[in-house]
């Protein structure tokens, strides 16, 4: 497999890291032994450099919650693996549903002695997020995994029978797969800060998170993509969705990827700095651990040897990083149905005109 040369990412802010990268990192190798999670691909897991991505998504965070953070990330990466990517049950949505009702009711009610190893380990990360996170955030948290669970069943089902979504279907999936928002209430809880509920109900808030989230996971996409195309995997990644609706070979189509995703993040960082100026703390603060979403999410994919260095035996890299770029020219919205109603809260944009006032 030669190297692939990627476009450039355009990034919202400069790289923070936690001193605790690499004690995190160690502990959550041996987490992961603890609980056997992968027993196949325990190495390539060890590798994927979970504590760096933990650190850089809360460097400012706690020690114990940062730990929470990396072997969640343990966990997240060794159940997409073996479950939701590459193993059996990738295309057997029924069996998968099967699992994971049982793995929601470990995150539900953890008063139920788990049954399993995934159960055992979620359980674990369940009872301690509940001593660092308030029960406001834990709920939230609780909601998460079941979307993002839900997104999992969305895209089984679609590998199951053969259908390759739109991109505005796939850019939904995508934006709950991963664990994307579980990984924001856990970033809250590890800085020591709770945002409202109010505040999170703001259109604009959750237009910045599903922004910053899709963003985060899309650039993943990019870095995997020769990877996947390696193992036999595809149709699901965003590289592939857009060259099937374009029409056009994998050069291309990762370049209108980066494309979209860097346009996505202009628009996010002209919304947050207009949302900033009338923030208080606690906002201000989240608003922040967004853009580290977006910033380490990125920055790890292109470093971390999971994706620069997926098979052991390679005799070289997958691909070589682009580099980073400034913000893009170009500000109209994306005509992208699913997400266009981001483009209504562009500072950039005509404000809308007010309704008239019903006859009296």
């Amino acid at each position: 497999m030669s190297a692939v040369r990627l476009p450039p990412f355009y990034l919202p802010a400069p790289e923070l890291l936690s001193p605790h990268a690499e004690m995190v990192d160690r502990e959550a190798a041996r987490w992961l032994d603890r609980f056997a999670l992968g027993p196949d691909r325990c190495d390539a897991l060890s590798r994927a450099e979970v504590g760096s991505l933990a650190a850089a998504l809360a460097p400012c965070g706690e020690l114990a919650p940062l730990q929470l953070i990396a072997d969640f990330l343990m966990w997240n990466i060794a159940f997409d693996d073996e479950c939701c990517d590459e193993g059996p049950l990738s295309s057997r949505p029924l069996e998968l549903a099967d699992m994971m009702i049982r793995l929601l009711r470990v995150v539900e009610s953890p008063e139920i002695p788990p049954s399993g190893h995934y159960d055992e380990a979620l359980y674990d990360l369940r009872t301690r997020l509940s001593k660092h996170g308030s029960p406001a955030q834990v709920a939230r948290w609780t909601e998460a995994v079941r979307a993002w669970f839900l997104a999992e069943l969305w895209k089984a089902g679609n590998v199951a029978r053969g259908v390759v979504p739109t991109l505005s279907d796939f850019l939904v999936q995508r934006l709950y797969s991963g664990g994307g928002f579980v990984c924001t209430v856990m970033v809250s809880i590890a800085e020591g800060y709770e945002v409202p509920e109010q505040v999170m109900a703001d259109r604009r808030i959750r237009a910045l998170t599903e922004m910053a989230i899709l963003a985060g996971n899309g650039y993943t996409d990019i870095t995997s993509h020769a990877r996947e195309r390696h193992d036999g995997q595809g149709s699901h990644n965003l590289v592939d969705v857009l060259c099937r609706e374009q029409e056009c070979g994998p050069e291309r189509g990762l370049v209108l990827a980066a494309d979209l995703l860097n346009r996505v993040t202009a628009l996010f960082v002209r919304l947050r700095d207009d949302v900033a100026t009338t923030a208080d703390d606690t906002l201000r603060r989240y608003l922040a651990s967004l853009s580290c979403y977006v910033s380490a999410a990125a920055r790890w994919t292109l470093t971390s040897a999971r994706y620069r260095y997926p098979s052991q035996q390679a005799l070289g890299p997958a691909f070589e990083p682009g580099g980073w770029v400034g913000a893009p020219e170009d500000t109209t919205p994306l005509p992208i149905p699913s997400m266009a109603w981001w483009w209504q809260h562009d500072p950039l944009s005509e404000p809308a005109p007010r309704a008239a006032p019903p006859p009296q």
